[in-house]
């Protein structure tokens, strides 16, 4: 996986929040939003999760939001 997916998928996740701090849908959902893998997603969601920028709820099929200013600032060069 390339950091390149985790910074699409974090800016995703941000821009399909909105005003709120969480997102419903799937893994999958959010593969084919950032267009990468299911594969990739997940890994790129669980680096996100590990930095405490994301928690997961609901059996994984919502992703609170823990610092939305981290995920929109999240680049290529970010440490996470």
């Amino acid at each position: 996986m390339t950091r390149r997916v985790e910074v699409r998928v974090a800016h995703g996740l941000v821009r399909l929040a909105g005003p709120r701090d969480a997102v419903d849908l799937t893994r999958c959902q959010l593969a084919t939003v950032v267009d990468a893998s299911r594969e990739e997603v997940g890994k790129a969601l669980k680096r996100l999760r590990a930095a405490g920028l994301i928690a997961y709820e609901d059996n994984g099929r919502r992703f609170r939001l823990l610092d939305k200013t981290g995920l929109a600032t999240l680049d290529e060069d970010s440490d996470v």
